[in-house]
């Protein structure tokens, strides 16, 4: 399923356009199972590509160059039988995604998007470090507190072995001290 043409100079810069547009997109959701393409080049959309596009399941072609996209959703790397990318001369920023299609695809695919990092063979900036180490802090922040609730589970179970041990030398030391306290009251 896909829409074709360019639209006549005459009708000018319409701005219903765009929202026309995204009806047609949101209209596309019902056929995800069969759409083999997806070709909104030059159509003036901005905003993040919808992330519902990964749920095409046949989807083989992505043709959304020369519009106002920011993000590419991570979604999109669960198509499988993506052959061909063009998100060029948009506005993507963050980092180029790395699953599925995506080892696949050429810096082609990319061109003009400044604010894109990646991989060195996409001809885009490495991304910072900063960004990978987030999802590391999460992580931390539960192994930290898995680790402190065991040394509490520990520190606990060894106050209470150690409160049962003296208990149990209070008694043997009553014990003892009645036995003798009786031998001594006996013998005398």
């Amino acid at each position: 399923m896909g829409l074709a043409g360019v639209i006549p100079p005459h009708l000018g810069n319409l701005s219903f356009l765009v929202e026309l547009g995204l009806r047609i997109i949101a209209f596309m959701v019902p056929y995800r199972k069969n759409c083999l393409e997806i070709n909104f080049g030059n159509n003036g959309f901005m905003g993040t590509i919808p992330s519902w596009f990964g749920s095409f399941a046949k989807l083989q072609t992505i043709k959304l160059y020369g519009n106002g996209f920011s993000v590419i959703p991570k979604s999109l790397e669960a198509l499988l039988y993506l052959k061909h990318l063009n998100l060029s001369f948009n506005k993507l920023q963050g980092e180029i995604p790395t699953g599925g299609p995506f080892g696949n695809f050429s810096d082609d695919s990319f061109v003009s998007n400044g604010a894109l990092c990646g991989s060195s063979r996409l001809h885009v900036p490495l991304c910072k470090y900063r960004t990978k180490v987030e999802p590391n802090w999460r992580k931390a922040k539960y192994i930290i507190s898995g680790v402190m609730s065991v040394i509490l589970l520990a520190a606990a179970a060894l106050i209470l072995v150690l409160c049962r041990k003296r208990n149990v030398e209070v008694v043997r030391e009553t014990d003892l001290l009645c036995r003798s306290i009786y031998q001594e009251v006996t013998n005398f």
